[in-house]
């Protein structure tokens, strides 16, 4: 077993497996307060995004995801993306997607820092959210806006 604080010895690797588990899985809680929020997070976590969107970008989502028509769906190769970015450098996209026979979809995806996909929603038939992906025990909340006055679009 190998230490990775003073305060305890839960970091360890089980050897006598055919292949080594993953570290974070069989780590117990350590009692250093410091450690766990860098590493491991508490659930008591969370990360909140604004994405301001124009009204009529908006529009056009709603009449992707609510269309009857062929000539009014979006089509299956094109996908309206918007991307936050939360302190952690985790990044969430918020997607309409498009489909060759029937109406939009809209889903959102979280990646880790090198891009990986950590999570994903269900596939919802709204793009206005809010929309919340859990990884690693963090809350991470993406709040859809319209581009008004009142709020600033900027951050």
């Amino acid at each position: 077993m190998e230490k990775h604080c003073d305060t305890c010895a839960y970091l360890y690797q089980a050897k006598d497996r055919e292949t080594v588990l993953p570290i974070r899985k069989l780590r117990q809680r350590c009692g250093n307060l410091a450690h766990n929020l860098s590493e491991y997070p508490s659930r008591d976590v969370e990360y909140r995004a604004i994405l301001c969107i124009s009204t009529v970008a908006l529009e056009q989502i709603n009449k992707y995801l609510s269309a009857k028509r062929k000539d009014e769906y979006q089509g299956e190769d094109n996908t309206i993306t918007y991307t936050v970015r939360f302190p952690d450098g985790k990044e969430m996209d918020v997607k309409c997607c498009g489909c060759r026979d029937e109406a939009s979809w809209t889903e959102a995806v979280l990646f880790d820092e090198r891009g990986c996909q950590i999570a994903c929603s269900d596939v919802e038939e709204t793009f206005d959210g809010p929309w919340e992906l859990e990884a690693d025990g963090v809350l991470y909340i993406t709040k859809i806006v319209v581009d008004q006055i009142e709020y600033s679009c900027l951050n």
